[in-house]
């Protein structure tokens, strides 16, 4: 696979995000749901706080218990880089380590097609991310209001739906080198993994995971391409939707269209 290199001594301090241009792929795939970036919404500053409200936390080494929450040759020789925290690797940091290794086998295979790696990309994402959680506070106030039928039809469809547009984000990208830069304490229940995709052909592409702690794995709840948070733009679309359009049965209506 490549040479793992360990960078020590990775201090945990507030998030931040890109302010410059995005990379083209970023662009194409976020015009149509809406830029959302982690500073600018009420859902950050409850559920995502924004990077001016963080403070400075101390190296994770021992996570709390109870915390919220590859099948083709490569064709170029890769590099995974894996950020350490303090002198033991932080178990959210492992496991986009090991999602990492299998993302760069899909990402960086130019024999297949572009929508191929995107299905496996989407494969691996949907074992990984907590759909449930992030189904749940995309919704807001909605979910809330939400009866058991309407929570239970709109969960079955919003799971495609995310994969879908998690995967679009990423998963259409040719890989060289995936680096994992570091690892940082986001608020009180989540831990921010920060890594760095390039392509010789492109400008290197800025991929933030954030996970939470639930029933004892860590598992993504949203992912920051380029400075745009996925959980975020999915938020301020479904808010639109329920404001505009009318309920969440609608809502069920249109993301059931678009997985067709």
């Amino acid at each position: 696979m490549g040479d793992i290199e360990i960078q020590d001594d990775v201090k945990a301090v507030g998030c931040f995000f890109d302010k410059g241009k995005l990379p083209v792929i970023v662009v194409a795939s976020v015009l149509a749901l809406g830029a959302c970036r982690q500073s600018t919404d009420d859902f950050s500053q409850s559920v995502l706080p924004p990077p001016d409200v963080e403070q400075a936390q101390e190296p994770v080494s021992k996570p709390s218990p109870k915390s919220g929450a590859t099948e083709n040759d490569l064709k170029k020789p890769t590099r995974i880089e894996i950020a350490s925290v303090g002198t033991q690797t932080h178990p959210a940091t492992q496991r986009i380590e090991q999602l990492s290794r299998e993302v760069l086998a899909i990402l960086s295979n130019s024999a297949i097609t572009k929508e191929r790696r995107k299905t496996q990309f989407g494969k691996l994402l949907a074992r990984d991310l907590d759909i449930p959680l992030i189904g749940r506070l995309v919704m807001g106030k909605h979910w809330r209001r939400a009866s058991e039928a309407q929570r239970a039809n709109y969960m079955k469809v919003f799971r495609n739906y995310v994969v879908h547009t998690y995967s679009a984000r990423l998963g259409g990208a040719e890989v060289d080198k995936f680096s994992v830069i570091n690892t940082k304490v986001i608020g009180k229940k989540d831990i921010l993994v920060r890594s760095k995709i390039v392509n010789t052909n492109l400008e290197p592409l800025r991929a933030d995971w954030r996970l939470r702690q639930r029933d004892g794995a860590y598992r993504i709840l949203d992912l920051s391409v380029g400075g745009i948070s996925m959980a975020l733009t999915l938020r301020q679309e479904f808010g639109s939707i329920l404001r505009r359009q009318g309920g969440v049965d609608n809502l069920i209506d249109i993301l059931k269209k678009r997985n067709v």
